[in-house]
C-alpha cells in the first residue's frame, strides 16, 4: 500500500510546455530533456583556446572537480 502511494505521488501525469500539453512517457522525455538542455546548455568543440601561459597566468589542476561529492561535502554545504 505504501509503495502505491508513492508511485501515485512521483507520477507526473503531465507537463505543458508553451502550448503543447504532453502525456505520453515520451513526450515528457522530451520536454524534460529541452528544459535542462536550455538550461545548463550544450558541449561544443571549441576551434580556439586562450594560451594562458602567454598571458602570464599559470594553469590549474581542475581535476578534483570531476571527483563525485562526498557524503562529508554534502552535510558541511548543507
Amino acid at each position: 500500500m505504501h509503495i502505491r502511494h508513492r508511485k501515485r505521488k512521483n507520477f507526473i501525469g503531465k507537463l505543458i510546455a508553451g502550448e503543447r500539453v504532453c502525456t505520453s512517457h515520451e513526450d515528457k522525455a522530451v520536454v524534460i530533456d529541452e528544459f535542462y538542455e536550455n538550461l545548463l546548455g550544450t558541449y561544443i568543440i571549441r576551434e580556439h583556446t586562450i594560451n594562458l601561459a602567454d598571458l602570464g597566468i599559470n594553469a590549474q589542476d581542475m581535476s578534483e572537480l570531476e571527483l563525485p561529492f562526498t557524503e562529508d561535502e554534502v552535510w558541511r554545504t548543507i
